[in-house]
């Protein structure tokens, strides 16, 4: 159930960074998920789910992670593998911040979710490169094909849901 607020978090995420690109602009819409501190966006139980997914054999982490999706925090981030720690590290110091301004974070998002076979995480990646203008061919087809299927629904439907009103 978490993992899979993960993955809406995530494509949410990559539909409005493809919706960026797309448009060619970097003016972040008002009632964007980009406009979300980073510790609303990704909330910490939500981050235990992505960690205890990851953590492999490491039974200490997976009592941790589990803890932290029953309370709502975060596991030792020292404990954690480095993409999964970075993201810890910015969720303690930048989790204030709008996402717009920790932009940096999404790499480590996208790939830690491409490592528990999410497959939203390589959808973010290519969102966050296409942005940036260093997406190969094949990834903004990919990127865009997603967005196709999901990207309209996905940014109105998160805002509609944030004002209490349907898409």
């Amino acid at each position: 159930m978490l993992l899979n607020k993960a993955r809406e978090i995530a494509r949410g995420l990559a539909a409005e960074l493809a919706y960026l690109t797309l448009v060619g602009t970097l003016v972040v819409p008002p009632r964007s998920l980009l406009r979300l501190p980073l510790v609303k966006a990704l909330p910490p139980e939500v981050f235990s789910a992505i960690a205890f997914a990851s953590s492999g054999d490491d039974l200490t982490l997976k009592l941790n992670s589990s803890l932290g999706m029953r309370l709502g925090g975060v596991p030792a981030c020292k404990r954690l593998d480095a993409e999964l720690a970075a993201l810890c590290r910015a969720l303690a110091e930048r989790g204030g911040e709008p996402i717009y301004e920790a932009l940096d974070v999404l790499p480590s998002l996208g790939a830690t979710l491409s490592s528990i076979d999410v497959p939203e995480g390589d959808l973010l990646m290519s969102a966050y490169r296409a942005l940036a203008g260093a997406a190969s061919e094949h990834e903004y087809a990919r990127l865009f094909k997603a967005y196709d299927e999901w990207g309209l629904y996905a940014v109105v439907g998160l805002n509609a849901r944030r004002s209490g009103q349907r898409p």
